[in-house]
């Protein structure tokens, strides 16, 4: 027996002991990988190169990938090389650091990756690091199916779909769920490692990143593993013993534990946000309340993605954000179709089928995110990868029904087309009917054209694949076809977001990314307002560009903020949802949260083009115009302009000069720079001031939302408890209508003013305030109450009073005072803990049951004097039995390199054995394969070959 033929006994053997998955991680052909990766990043950056041509060096989409991803990335750069992981003073009114981030990529490899550049080079990076995430998307999806096809080559096709498939198309509008769809397939690969081969120590580690880069989505990801583990168990694919039981309970929470530095201060970050705290019920758990969602369900996985906040097929679906799309380029659902019609009784068919039944169930769907009442599909990525599956191992299967598989493909893709195109909309006047349910046309028939061209092109493909003849050429033509579709339409789809919103180039860039340095205030002030010792407000400019000039602002946009700012904005009458964006008709509110100016958009700039639009607010106010975002704004009643297409002054416009006043009362025109004119609030109130009334939160909430922050700024709110206990140094304020009028507001402000803290400087460990005071009194601060902080006065600890429906104050004596607030992120002492005992426990696992090949070489008499001790360790792992380590010496070398991968068409461990002896298996080396593949009555003598 030749060397070649010994290898591959060799393999058959310990196939019949270990079952067909004796690979690890790592492919037999590492080239593979690197050809994978390298298909993608070359096809990423092609698809990225025209908006970074477009946008001046940046990498740019438009909403939240704007508005998000690069503020974040810039702030937690600058945050964590500064030191600044406490408590975030520029994240809305206040944040817990790690709580509020660790969503979005805190802990991202790839935003990590950026800390050893400087800050100006971040935003460059951008662009880049997608491409690297769609790559390593492209690994680790081709990692998992190539555990389950025979033709690498085929399974390199399935990594290429996963990476380029709807749900990362639509996701860059959120950028940070890419890291999630990156390492949830090797989730998958941990556990089949322990089931398939008895390995160890893998899953751990798996664990571990995937609850570090995003804990939301690692939920939803421990849902589908059980779904997953429970079909492979049921369908006969494993067989389950309590040593494998306890081996991935015990490395699953390991993992799960290793993270707990980043875990703990996340759930208690997370737990506050109300979005976390509903839950769906009554018909709403059975059914959805909007028909249109079925379609959109349906039609994401025939059709590419629609953009986000723009639907076009299901307008009214009511799930803008929610992440539906499951495309698969160029195959689109023809494969899965064509395997579930040909593989009866495969566990794959029947965890597809249980995941579209999940789809349709609205409280089966919310249990991927923890069973918020809100509608999201984020979870769809681990569905594309069964997806993509399912078409690979159809594409190199036996008896694939691809005729069939096309046809009902093709059939439901034009019957959803001709559905929505042609089914009668509005009727005129005149009695005819405008025909189209779509919102955008033009967008709805280049998506129908989009998906014929790949349909047609994806025929083609299938029939040269399916051919043994030339299979390298034809597997390279799949390839070049699949990236090639996935370029045309992923850079159709950033080209268009391109052009929805702002011009990226001539806004975007100058103003938001590189306008912290054209940003002119008085002398001093832009160097306070960047330290985060007052606030300012923003109008007529897109959201976070405080966070984009390192300025503490009061407009908003973050999912995860503490329970105090979501419990304050809906009180005072400000809705907030994922974003703060309070309305000029709440004044008072600046001057509670001590805002000191306000930038209002320039005549001349881009902020002030508006739209025309009708309608009114909910204060019976007319709406005129929308700002560049979309949002309504209201007209100045006594506007001249107000023409359409002309530019009309409104609320969120603030312009410089005599003619137009604004609608909030109090500020005075300083500057005109970075396309926003510079207002300051005559009636600003510095962080730290006291009050001489109070009123009780029941009172508080009899007065109308609306004059709630006028009420605010005249008296604290206190719980009933707090006004007994401070009744000596606070009196109960007479409720009157006089006291909520903008004399009064002016006239409070100034009393406010007066008494108010002679210094106030946040640092990275919380803040520091200085006031002199001519009567014991609590100090106010609008820094949001969270249980992390204590506080002392002069040196002497004091409690921290939670007033103002979510603030802080504290009791200060009469005379000087130095107020000195520390904060320490909750429960991540506990997690750092928790986190380094899972480490050691980690350590000593690895050493005493996995023992990796380099220990072994270097220990090996230790282990010797270990095994004699132990004489049988309870949980033997393949890479550590006597006959792979024989035949290891044997051959000399890596042993993983003697792997031959065969994957016997998904058929895996005890199933292996009957499958060989079946004849099955070296029928499969030697004789090509049959195929039913008929079109035409023409192409039949050739599917015989």
């Amino acid at each position: 027996m030749d060397n070649s033929a010994q290898k591959t006994a060799v393999t058959r053997s310990m196939k019949h002991k270990f079952g067909s998955h004796a690979a690890t991680l790592l492919d037999r052909n590492k080239k593979k990988y690197l050809l994978v990766f390298s298909l993608s990043l070359v096809t990423a950056l092609f698809i990225i190169l025209p908006s970074i041509i477009m946008n001046k060096g940046y990498f740019l989409l438009y909403g939240d990938f704007n508005v998000q991803q690069y503020p974040f990335y810039m702030h937690m750069h600058d945050a964590i090389r500064s030191g600044a992981i406490g408590w975030d003073f520029k994240t809305d009114l206040g944040a817990n650091f790690l709580g509020s981030y660790s969503f979005y990529n805190v802990a991202s490899p790839f935003f990590l990756f950026t800390l050893i550049f400087p800050a100006k080079a971040v935003p460059y990076l951008i662009g880049p690091l997608l491409a690297l995430k769609i790559s390593f998307c492209a690994v680790t999806g081709y990692a998992y199916i190539s555990r389950f096809v025979r033709d690498q080559g085929i399974a390199m096709l399935g990594g290429l779909m996963y990476a380029f498939s709807g749900f990362s198309l639509f996701n860059i509008f959120f950028n940070h769920f890419h890291e999630s769809m990156l390492f949830f397939p090797l989730l998958l690969i941990a556990i089949e490692e322990i089931m398939d081969s008895d390995r160890k120590g893998l899953l751990i580690p798996v664990v571990f990143i995937n609850v570090a880069v995003n804990y939301f989505f690692f939920f939803g990801a421990v849902i589908f593993v059980i779904i997953y583990f429970f079909v492979r168990l049921f369908s006969g694919a494993w067989k389950i013993s309590f040593s494998k039981f306890f081996t991935i309970g015990f490395e699953a929470v390991t993992g799960l534990l290793l993270a707990g530095f980043i875990l703990f201060p996340s759930i208690e970050a997370a737990l506050q946000n109300p979005r976390t705290d509903s839950m769906l019920y009554g018909w709403n758990a059975i059914l959805y309340s909007q028909p249109q969602r079925y379609l959109n369900i349906i039609e994401s996985f025939f059709f590419p993605p629609d953009l986000p906040a723009r639907p076009n097929f299901t307008p009214d679906s009511d799930a803008k954000w929610g992440s539906i799309a499951a495309y698969l380029p160029l195959f689109g659902m023809a494969g899965v179709i064509a395997f579930i019609k040909s593989r009866e009784g495969h566990w794959l068919k029947k965890l597809i089928v249980i995941l579209f039944f999940i789809a349709f169930v609205p409280i089966l769907n919310s249990a991927f995110v923890m069973f918020t009442a809100n509608y999201y599909a984020r979870w769809y990525y681990m569905f594309t990868l069964m997806t993509a599956l399912a078409t690979c191992l159809a594409i190199g299967g036996k008896r694939i029904r691809w005729k069939s598989g096309f046809m009902w493909a093709g059939g439901i893709t034009l019957a959803i087309a001709a559905t929505i195109a042609f089914t009668p909309k509005t009727k005129n006047d005149d009695g005819s009917y405008e025909y189209g349910l779509m919102a955008y046309k033009g967008r709805f028939w280049a998506y129908v054209a989009i998906a014929a061209v790949f349909f047609i092109l994806a025929v083609l493909v299938i029939r040269l694949l399916r051919k043994k003849r030339r299979r390298i050429f034809s597997l390279s033509l799949a390839a070049v076809s699949l990236l090639g579709v996935s370029a045309v339409l992923w850079i159709y789809f950033i080209t268009v977001g391109n052009f929805l919103s702002y011009s990226n180039s001539d806004y975007v860039v100058p103003y938001a990314i590189e306008g912290k340095e054209n940003i002119d205030m008085p002398e001093g002030e832009k160097e306070a307002a960047q330290d985060g010792q007052f606030r300012i407000d923003v109008y007529s400019g897109m959201d976070n560009l405080g966070l984009f000039w390192g300025m503490s602002s009061i407009n908003f946009f973050h999912s995860i903020v503490p329970y105090s700012v979501m419990d304050f904005y809906p009180q005072v009458g400000i809705q907030r949802g994922v974003a703060t964006r309070p309305e000029t008709n709440h004044y008072a509110i600046r001057s509670l949260l001590s805002v000191k100016y306000l930038f209002g958009a320039a005549e001349n700039s881009p902020f002030g083009k508006t739209t025309p639009i009708e309608g009114e607010n909910e204060y019976g106010e007319t709406w005129g115009f929308t700002d560049p975002d979309g949002y309504p704004v209201i007209v100045t009643p006594d506007s001249e302009d107000a023409a359409l297409g002309d530019f009309v002054p409104n609320e969120n416009q603030f312009i410089a000069g005599d003619r137009y006043e604004t609608l909030m009362p109090g500020y005075s025109y300083v500057s005109t720079s970075n396309g926003f004119d510079l207002w300051k609030n005559d009636y600003y109130i510095p962080m730290g001031f006291t009050y001489d009334e109070y009123i009780t939160n029941e009172q508080f909430l009899s007065v109308s939302s609306y004059n709630r922050a006028n009420m605010l700024i005249s008296a604290m709110v206190l719980s009933e408890e707090q006004a007994e206990r401070y009744s000596d140094i606070l009196q109960p304020i007479i409720l009157d209508e006089s006291i909520l009028t903008q004399e009064a507001y002016f006239r409070d402000c100034k009393l406010r003013a007066s008494t108010a803290a002679s210094e106030y400087l946040p640092d990275n460990g919380g803040f520091t305030s200085k006031i002199s005071l001519n009567r014991d009194n609590l100090v106010f601060f609008s820094v949001p109450y969270d249980s992390g902080w204590t506080a002392t006065v002069n040196g002497k600890p004091v409690p921290v009073e939670n007033v103002n429906v979510g603030f802080m104050a504290v009791l200060c004596k009469a005379g000087e005072n130095e107020i000195r607030f520390t904060y320490k992120t909750p429960w991540l002492r506990e997690g750092v803990i928790v986190s380094l005992v899972s480490l050691t426990v980690f350590l000593l696992y690895i050493l005493l049951f996995v023992r990796p090949k380099f220990l072994r070489r270097l220990m090996s008499p230790a282990w010797s004097a270990i095994d004699a001790v132990l004489s049988k360790r309870p949980f033997e792992s393949l890479g550590e039995s006597e006959e792979y380590d024989r035949y290891y010496e044997e051959y000399g070398g890596d042993r993983e390199e003697y792997e031959v991968f065969d994957d016997t068409d998904g058929i895996t461990g005890g199933e292996y054995e009957e499958y060989e002896e079946s004849g099955e298996y070296e029928q499969e080396d030697t004789e090509e394969q049959k195929f039913e593949f008929e079109f035409e009555q023409d192409d039949a003598d050739d599917t015989q070959n």
